[in-house]
């Protein structure tokens, strides 16, 4: 199912599409996939961003693991990867 959100700027617009999701073991859901396309207020298309996430469980929470984006513009495609490594709980929440 392609969930997508719509909002106003003072410049135009953007859509939120939430194209892959990952369900968790606690029946939360989680954004894997999902792109925003800015528009302006003509309606033309400024800017494409795809955002594409990975999530590792620590210790029963889903923490970020990677995440790749890529902006897709007039000018171009541009990708940037982002790697979390030694990922660990800082903090106990039963306190």
């Amino acid at each position: 199912m392609i969930t997508e959100v719509r909002r106003s700027t003072p410049t135009g617009y953007f859509i939120i599409s939430i194209l892959e999701t990952l369900k968790t073991q606690y029946n939360t859901t989680l954004s894997q996939l999902f792109t925003v396309t800015y528009y302006d207020k003509t309606g033309q298309i400024k800017i494409v961003q795809t955002f594409q996430d990975s999530y590792t469980n620590v210790e029963g929470y889903y923490l970020p693991h990677k995440r790749t984006i890529t902006n897709t513009t007039p000018n171009g495609v541009e990708k940037v990867t982002l790697t979390f490594s030694n990922l660990a709980l800082t903090f106990n929440p039963e306190k």
